[in-house]
């Protein structure tokens, strides 16, 4: 733990989850059922939970200590202050996620310890999340198959003339179907001939007409972990341009993924875009071209060139180039890749080839 603190209290929903192995799903839509996971260097983790929570989080959790507040009548912070102090946490640095509990929160918990030194605990823990155990790699491997089955079974089902909504009616129960927790996030853009508009924006009042170009961008929850990939589609006919530049952004991808090795700098993946962009005349406006998939939808690292991060074996990544074309329409694919000692080992499949809709 950074510079041996006493304890890491730890609340935000993705590393609550991380660490306890217990998803507490009301604590991300009600934002006062505050959980919390209390690690400390040399001793076994508490975990603090609403009493509501608390049947659930015995059973799921690996820890063993789950102690719980009363909703409404206690505050939070009081339980996770006795727990501290019951391990003879009362006096020395305790590492708080100071970007998830709210001021008032920090202030309580100040109050109840104050001769505790109360600082950020920072990226602490979405370090440690970069590189995956096999158990999370296996889990985003069975998302990302099943994302790629639920997103070509509904452009294979698509039909000239048919309402643009109904893709993504057909991915979202393609999604459940095959197993998601529940659909996180589906972004649709389509463009007709000629025009090149916003590039998700939306089914709404559309339909499959000649020479639409059409990208879906979907994402599903499988055991608590984030799916995220892109498909395209363009109904017939369907001018040689648009498999022209299809053609090139799947090449832009694959030469993305022949550069990830262990130890390659992760800005360097981005450089690598940007310059096959530059090589076939793409444009190239992208702030980042990918990042790490997990529990969390945009993990860390992002894959943009600032990035001071290197390559890990473990690490699972989403690769997702873009360009729009003027005239000629929106171009996005996005995999998700498993880095191992040898290199890229892509989870997802199917995105070689543009579908054609009749």
């Amino acid at each position: 733990m950074r510079n041996r603190a006493a304890a890491a209290v730890i609340t935000s929903p993705d590393n609550v989850f991380y660490l306890s192995h217990s998803y507490i799903a009301t604590q991300r839509v009600i934002r006062e059922r505050v959980a919390a996971v209390i690690v400390y260097p040399d001793a076994p983790p508490s975990m603090v939970v609403c009493d509501v929570e608390e049947a659930f989080a015995r059973v799921t959790s690996t820890i063993e200590d789950v102690r719980a507040y009363v909703e409404f009548a206690q505050s939070p912070v009081e339980v996770i202050a006795e727990a501290l102090r019951s391990r003879g946490v009362d006096r020395e640095r305790v590492l708080v996620e100071l970007d998830h509990l709210t001021s008032k929160e920090v202030s309580g918990l100040q109050a109840r310890l104050p001769q505790v030194a109360l600082e950020d605990a920072g990226h602490l823990v979405e370090h440690l999340r970069a590189v995956k155990r096999e158990s999370e790699v296996e889990t985003l491997r069975h998302g990302a198959m099943a994302t790629s089955r639920a997103l070509l079974g509904a452009l294979s089902l698509a039909q000239l003339g048919d309402p643009s909504r109904s893709i993504l009616e057909l991915v979202s129960y393609g999604l459940m179907h095959l197993g998601a927790d529940r659909v996180a996030f589906l972004g649709y853009g389509q463009d007709a001939p000629g025009k090149a508009g916003t590039l998700y924006g939306g089914p709404e009042g559309q339909t499959l007409s000649p020479g639409t170009v059409l990208r879906v961008d979907c994402s599903g929850v499988f055991g608590g972990y984030f799916s995220d990939l892109a498909r395209m589609a363009a109904v017939a006919p369907v001018p040689s341009a648009v498999f022209e530049t299809y053609t090139h952004l799947i090449d832009v991808r694959d030469a993305i993924v022949r550069m990830i090795h262990p130890g390659v700098p992760i800005s360097a993946l981005y450089d690598t875009c940007r310059e096959e962009f530059r090589r076939r005349g793409l444009p190239f406006t992208m702030p980042h071209i990918g990042h790490s998939l997990g529990i969390g939808y945009h993990e860390h690292p992002v894959i943009q060139p600032q990035a001071s991060d290197v390559v890990q074996e473990g690490m699972v990544l989403a690769i997702e180039p873009i360009t729009v074309i003027p005239g000629l329409g929106g171009f996005h694919v996005e995999d998700t890749v498993h880095v191992t000692l040898e290199g890229a080992e892509i989870l997802s499949v199917g995105g070689d080839t543009l579908t054609v809709i009749r």
